[in-house]
């Protein structure tokens, strides 16, 4: 069983097609990573908003129990 070396012309080719592989693969990466961006903004005001209603409702407890 005899090995065949890789000439420029094969080399080339897979070359480009791991190209366009890789450039799909980015693509969805990029398509999720937006979304998990996205996710996050949305926690995040979750976050902001709860905590603000908590400091309210403590506030007013204890201008309202003095």
């Amino acid at each position: 069983m005899m090995n065949k070396r890789a000439t420029a012309s094969s080399v080339s080719i897979d070359l480009e097609k791991h190209s366009i592989e890789c450039a799909e693969r980015w693509k969805t990466c990029f398509k999720r990573l937006d979304k998990l961006d996205g996710d996050i903004t949305i926690i995040r005001r979750w976050i902001i908003s709860g905590m603000g209603s908590l400091m309210l409702g403590l506030l007013s407890f204890i201008l309202f129990t003095v």
